[in-house]
């Protein structure tokens, strides 16, 4: 069975307001600035451990961002979902990919455009810590992250 990959999607952060700041160039989360290109990361677990399934309990955050995103029609956003470095066996490699098709469907049937979404996977890919020993290490592996592709 393949993982699925060509969903796209945009996906959550903290329990952050968004709002435009500029014509077209940046907006703002809270009170950081981003633009196009820039990477917001939320170390949130929308899932269950080994789980596929989003968790209700993080709904609030991501209605938020679908939102945002229908006040904004002209942003769209990449998901990447990262796993920590342990898990490499076929279920472990599909998991990163299914969990941001997930936040995908989600922010789709709250009326965001699947065609501003992009939902990638990255697997353990991209650590931000490598070699991570520690548990709160393997946690900072384990985020979800928006790129800002247009705005």
């Amino acid at each position: 069975m393949k993982c699925q990959s060509t969903l796209k999607l945009l996906s959550s952060l903290s329990l952050l307001l968004l709002a435009v700041t500029g014509v077209g160039q940046t907006f703002a989360v809270g009170d950081s600035t981003f633009a196009v290109g820039d990477v917001m990361r939320s170390y949130e677990s929308f899932f269950g451990y080994a789980q596929t399934t989003l968790s209700a309990d993080h709904f609030e955050v991501l209605d938020s961002v679908a939102a945002f995103m229908n006040e904004h029609p002209n942003v769209a956003i990449e998901v990447g979902v990262h796993l920590d470095e342990r898990g490499r066996d076929f279920y472990s490699v599909c998991y990163s990919q299914i969990r941001a098709e997930r936040i995908v469907e989600h922010l789709v049937g709250k009326g965001v455009s699947s065609d501003r979404l992009i939902a990638v996977g990255y697997e353990g890919k991209k650590p931000l810590i490598v070699n991570a020993k520690t548990e709160e290490e393997h946690q900072k592996n384990r985020r979800t992250e928006f790129k800002i592709l247009t705005n």
